[in-house]
């Protein structure tokens, strides 16, 4: 009973449920879940509490003392508290007087509704519709539940029709009540069985919510990833736009810790619902493009991938990313299908879009996708003469607005990554010592056998593109991405997962290509089936590589991609009790440094003891540096002058500005992990001395995984002009 009246335990659930009914149902299931959501919203909201005000009658617990009550234990999520044991606890005697909150009851109210609407909408009894215009539909439910002869609905239409001389009289006798078959027409929105409800996408949806509470478990119950600190702090520092990307993530991760507080899966909670709906949009482009079954598969391989399944548990850019790129794919073969006609999925299109680049700039790459198909493909040339395209172009446009109010509040910084120079650069540094170092990141994240399968269709699938409008879709959402990524990768290091959009249309590609191979060959089908198998213990073992340690095969923390996310927790409590002993010993307060954006990012958020330098200040600072490097260095730094208290006398010779740093003479706690056997240059200039004082290895399942190093820098100076 303790699980069952928790509705915290049940929110993820119910909202999944919404969430699918209102994305995969049709007009009359969509309708009853607003309805559904709109009266509970009035009653549960309005009337109830104003009722349990009124009637004020206490609950058991709350009058009497030693009744036995029995909760789940508290925790952040709810759900965790399932396996946890449950609170056995005895009330106790009342003190003062008992305010109620029992009758009406809400549990009561609100399923009351859920199942009246329920059987209006769906049930046998759905032709009782039509007397919803009265007011006396539940009274007429009741005559019928009590009436003295049972009445039996043989036919999906029939209904009870009353006698109308004594339609409201208080009693209804058994004859007065007769069946009328169905003869009534259906409503236009009576509810069929459609082939999104067969067997298997009612496997399909069982096997993505049992992935979903799976992702959002390991996301609650691992620690975070660098970047995803990193990005938690650009939510603590709310802006139009960062230095980087826009301010999709931050957005994301700020509503998800207001929510559920300041946790993992408060950081993560969105990921995982982010690549449900993914999952459901690359479904309905599959139905859309070709067939259910290739629709099925699609789903299936895009869920086994490594990589898909790392950014459904880890909040990313790309987790934002890939989700807005297949709502824009979908969107723009809706509004091609009413081409030449004008429809709302254009400009729905360009907001999707917009919303992406908010998230991710490669996401624009989008219009370069669409530009190319409406050139590419004959039938679709004339869009460039009608408003169509220009409307999405509109829609995305204000997407722009963040991004420059950024740049011109910040002299246009975010454009010297774009720069004539900065462009020239990076063409004539070719880089082959990395095409090895990436190949080998795209088979841990791809799988190799899926790798294969997909560039295998992807070259396949280039003849059929000129005679299929459908397969000139997906490459041409997929290429363009592809082809930048390998540029990126000869001539500078670049993101692993940045090719992730271009496996929306990949998936349906190569699902539908291998489809029609293994119904030729039997081999084709045992080779898919063993890159399938193969790509899903590859995808566990990304996610917790622990997994294999668990059964005797030691991976070392060297070749283990999920090493960085682990073990900082534990670093950072050693650290908060060497910070408080160092500062008693020192009788001072300290600041703390990181080697690097990573590091002060993972301290910034598992620290307890935080230290608080002033507002806007982040926990843990880099090393200070005359280069713009990343988001720290736009936000409060230890070598900032600020301006000086007016009734202070300062000297202000040698100065262009009266400002004075706070810093000066303070002592710094300089964190690594790297093997440093001294601090930087900058660090070394900038402070009087620096001492290594601590050194704590750090070891799990027997195996070396961080050496974390404290130097303590005394007397900051600020770095000599």
């Amino acid at each position: 009973m303790a699980i069952f009246t928790n509705f915290a335990v049940w929110m993820p659930v119910l909202l999944l449920v919404v969430l699918v009914l209102l994305v995969c149902g049709n007009f009359r299931v969509r309708s009853f879940v607003i309805v559904t959501l709109l009266t509970i919203a009035a009653t549960d909201g309005v009337f109830t509490q104003l009722m349990k005000k009124a009637v004020n009658r206490p609950r058991p617990s709350q009058a009497l003392a030693e009744v036995r009550e029995v909760n789940l234990e508290k925790t952040k999520p709810a759900l965790l508290g399932l396996w946890r044991p449950v609170q056995v606890s005895l009330s106790k005697p009342p003190e003062g007087p008992v305010i109620g909150r029992s009758f009406p009851s809400g549990h009561a109210v609100n399923n009351t509704i859920v199942a009246t609407l329920a059987i209006l909408y769906f049930g046998r009894l759905g032709a009782l519709y039509h007397s919803g215009r009265n007011s006396c539909l539940l009274p007429d439910l009741l005559r019928v539940a009590l009436a003295q002869r049972r009445l039996r609905f043989n036919h999906l239409r029939d209904r009870v029709q009353f006698d109308p001389c004594q339609y409201r009289q208080p009693d209804l006798p058994a004859s007065c009540g007769q069946m009328v078959p169905g003869i009534i027409p259906e409503p236009a929105f009576a509810f069929r069985y459609p082939a999104l409800m067969k067997g298997r996408f009612l496997l399909l949806i069982g096997f993505l919510l049992l992935l979903t509470g799976v992702r959002w478990w390991l996301g609650a119950s691992l620690e975070l990833s660098p970047d995803e600190c990193y990005h938690y702090l650009w939510a603590q520092h709310p802006d139009v736009s960062y230095y980087s990307q826009g301010p999709g993530v931050a957005l994301a991760i700020m509503a998800g810790t207001s929510i559920f507080g300041t946790t993992e899966f408060g950081v993560r909670f969105f990921s995982p619902l982010l690549g449900l709906c993914t999952s459901f949009l690359v479904y309905l482009l599959g139905r859309k493009l070709s067939r259910e079954r290739v629709a099925f598969w699609s789903v299936v391989g895009l869920n086994l991938l490594p990589l898909f399944n790392v950014e459904s548990v880890l909040i990313t850019p790309n987790s934002l990313s890939i989700f807005f790129w297949a709502a824009a794919l979908y969107l723009f073969w809706r509004a091609i299908e009413r081409s030449p006609g004008f429809s709302f999925f254009w400009p729905l299109t360009g907001i999707a879009i917009g919303l992406g680049y908010l998230c991710k700039y490669e996401n624009a790459l989008a219009l370069v996708s669409i530009g190319l198909f409406l050139l590419v493909v004959p039938k679709y040339r004339r869009e460039w003469r009608h408003p169509n395209f220009y409307v999405l172009l509109l829609c995305f446009a204000p997407f722009l607005i963040p991004t420059i109010l950024w740049n011109v509040q910040h002299d246009w910084l975010g454009l010297d990554q774009m720069s004539t120079q900065a462009i020239l650069n990076a063409l004539v540094t070719v880089r082959t010592s990395r095409l090895g170092e990436s190949l080998l990141a795209q088979l841990a994240l791809y799988s190799p056998l899926l790798l294969l399968c997909l560039l295998i269709a992807l070259f396949g699938s280039i003849r059929k593109s000129s005679q299929n409008s459908r397969v000139c879709l997906l490459l041409t959402f997929s290429w363009p991405i592809l082809l930048i990524y390998v540029i990126l990768v000869v001539h500078q290091v670049s993101d692993p997962g940045w090719t992730i959009p271009a496996l929306v249309g990949l998936a349906v590609l190569a699902t539908h290509y291998w489809l029609q191979r293994s119904n030729q060959r039997v081999l084709v089908s045992g080779f898919c089936v063993a890159a399938l198998i193969l790509s899903g213990l590859q995808s566990a073992l990304a996610i917790n590589t622990n997994l294999a340690r668990t059964f005797g095969l030691s991976v070392p923390y060297d070749f283990d991609l999920t090493s960085r996310m682990r073990g900082w927790q534990t670093i950072a409590e050693a650290i908060d009790k060497f910070k408080a002993q160092f500062e008693n010993k020192l009788g001072a307060k300290v600041f703390l440094i990181g080697n690097e954006y990573q590091t002060a990012s993972m301290l910034s958020f598992y620290l307890k003891d935080k230290p608080g330098e002033g507002p806007g200040h982040p926990p843990v600072y880099i090393p200070e540096s005359q280069d713009i490097q990343n988001e720290f260095s736009f936000w409060p730094r230890y070598d900032e002058f600020v301006e000086a208290d007016p009734s202070a006398k300062r000297d202000t010779t040698f100065t262009e500005e009266a400002g004075v740093n706070p810093f000066i003479d303070r002592t710094a706690l300089y964190i690594t992990d790297r093997p440093e056997a001294e601090p930087p240059q900058n660090l070394e200039s900038a402070f009087t001395r620096c001492l290594l004082v601590a050194v704590y290895d750090l070891e799990r399942k027997d195996l070396p995984l961080r050496q974390i190093r404290i130097f303590a820098c005394y007397q900051y100076q600020t770095l000599p002009l």
